[in-house]
């Protein structure tokens, strides 16, 4: 599914890799439901029903991004893996989508007519491709963090039981 990693950045660890990664990824949805949802919001009547409809899906997208977000942030830094995989399977989607938009609208910017939003149109898809190759990296990290994680639990499981089995006497 996702790279795996050993370090974040060359010499952060997964851990504080994968608490950095919750809270600005979280910080960063937080940010797309305000500058998406409040021209939404605010704007209703006056916006296109095109751009209204985008605007309040990638806001309602923002949103669940957020929550899974906060879940993200308190699975890593409690050392819980099952609460990282909302934020993985919903980040995994998303970046796919952004990807599948980054080409579509490579495409059809293509057979665009009007020379004056070619610019405008190329810089905001560039910029989702650019978001997708982050959130790549983001979920490769906490991907990594996660089997870390479940790779410890079952180290501290097996140390355990061997303990037990072995403190008795015959």
């Amino acid at each position: 599914m996702c790279l795996s990693l050993n370090y974040f950045c060359c010499c952060f660890s997964l851990s504080a890799g994968a608490k950095i990664v919750s809270v600005v990824s979280t910080l960063c949805s937080a940010a797309s439901v305000v500058l998406y949802g409040t021209p939404a919001a605010l704007q209703y009547s006056s916006l296109p029903p095109g751009r209204l409809i985008f605007y309040s899906c990638v806001a309602s997208v923002g949103l669940l991004q957020t929550i899974f977000g906060c879940l993200l942030i308190h699975g890593t830094f409690r050392k819980k893996p099952r609460y990282l995989w909302p934020w993985l399977v919903l980040s995994w989607s998303v970046c796919a989508a952004l990807v599948v938009l980054s080409v579509t609208g490579t495409v059809l910017l293509r057979y665009n007519k009007n020379v004056e939003d070619n610019a405008e149109i190329s810089t905001i898809i560039a910029l989702y491709f650019l978001t997708s190759i982050i959130l790549f990296y983001f979920v490769s990290v906490v991907s990594s963090r996660r089997h870390q994680m479940v790779q410890d639990d079952y180290k501290y499981l097996s140390k355990r039981l061997v303990k037990r089995a072995t403190s008795y006497y015959y």
